[in-house]
């Protein structure tokens, strides 16, 4: 079983959060994962050009569940959407 995740005490935000863009190119320092904006980060998902967007997460992480909220507000906020959750172990 997993363990108990306690309660946040504080609203998660996302400007709260550090996203990360991962591409299948090298970045020129050799790494695949760059830090980048928030709102950019937000926008570039909510393109009408993008038609899918798969979040990942800890299973027994809040702060990751709350972050996974937190996005899919923004972007149903700027487009509609379809939200699918998985709970597969």
């Amino acid at each position: 079983p997993l363990p108990a995740v306690a309660a946040p005490t504080q609203p998660f935000t996302l400007k709260a959060s550090v996203p990360y863009r991962i591409s299948g190119a090298s970045a020129p320092d050799g790494t695949q994962m760059q830090k980048a904006n928030v709102a950019d980060a937000v926008q570039d998902l909510a393109a009408p050009s993008i038609r899918a967007v798969f979040l990942g997460e800890h299973h027994n992480s809040a702060q990751d569940h709350q972050l996974q909220a937190a996005l899919i507000r923004e972007l149903a906020q700027q487009r509609p959407l379809a939200v699918g959750l998985e709970a597969v172990q």
